[in-house]
């Protein structure tokens, strides 16, 4: 299990598919901020943002079973580590003021695209 996770998270693949999610995230977020869009389109981007917050869950959970037992080598990435604290902020029951930050975190997340 931990070399295919490994095989999995070492992979071009892989890195491409999270950075075009990643991208496709923060064109999302974008529209979302259209009051027309996110009238029209508000339970389709519901759904893409529970989608793709599942996919971005998965991606932290692969980078820690390829890991396996020793996790050192997913704290030693500062990427890594701002992936965690962002997937797992964006967890947290969003409400009020938080929204906006969560949403400004995942869009920070692009930058590691670039």
């Amino acid at each position: 299990m931990v070399t295919f996770a490994r095989r999995i998270t070492d992979s071009d693949a892989f890195a491409s598919g999270v950075a075009m999610l990643l991208v496709a995230n923060a064109f999302a977020l974008g529209l979302e901020t259209i009051d027309a869009v996110a009238h029209e389109w508000g339970v389709a981007l519901f759904v893409f943002f529970w989608a793709s917050q599942a996919l971005f869950v998965t991606e932290i959970a692969l980078r820690f079973v390829a890991e396996w037992p020793d996790w050192r080598g997913v704290w030693a990435d500062r990427w890594n580590r701002f992936d965690v604290v962002i997937v797992a902020l964006s967890l947290l029951p969003v409400a009020g003021s938080l929204a906006p930050l969560d949403r400004l975190f995942r869009i920070l997340r692009v930058l590691r695209v670039f």
